[in-house]
């Protein structure tokens, strides 16, 4: 048991968030902190400054947002995936081609920034245990879409 609770002690857990809006940044940092208080956090407002961290440290856990430029949304989770380190998807966007793109890559949980924050916290608390996890709010907003087309209005 003693064993145990110093390797606890030494071994601090090390989480990247990439995200671009510093209010966000702060949020999660705390939530974090308040999941893991002996967590290393390193937040990145690029994308480029992110994978560029990812190739040269090892992290127990990836956060990233998807508003980076148009055509390189996953990079961040791909590098993850590469590295086979768990990503959380925080992001405001909800729509289904993104989610099944993160299903695919495999992500550990998709989270919807319109929804609570204890949707982000439960990911951050159960990361090593979910599979493509969706969070209520992204759920509700994907079926609130109606099949019929849309009338035009003159």
């Amino acid at each position: 048991m003693l064993l145990k609770n110093l390797s606890l002690i030494f071994l601090k857990m090390r989480i990247l968030i990439a995200e671009d809006q510093t209010p966000i940044i702060l949020a999660l940092e705390k939530i974090i902190q308040s999941i893991y208080p002996t967590a290393k956090v390193d937040s990145f407002q690029t994308l480029n400054s992110a994978l560029n961290q990812m190739v040269d440290s090892k992290y127990d856990l990836i956060i990233s947002d998807l508003d980076f430029e148009e055509g390189k949304r996953f990079a961040v989770v791909k590098e993850a995936k590469s590295h086979k380190t768990p990503c959380i998807i925080y992001s405001l966007y909800y729509n289904k081609i993104l989610t099944n793109k993160a299903k695919e890559l495999k992500v550990a949980a998709y989270i919807c920034k319109l929804g609570s924050l204890d949707d982000i916290e439960y990911a951050i608390k159960n990361y090593k245990k979910l599979n493509g996890y969706l969070c209520k709010a992204t759920r509700i907003k994907q079926n609130s879409y109606t099949k019929s087309p849309l009338k035009k209005v003159y």
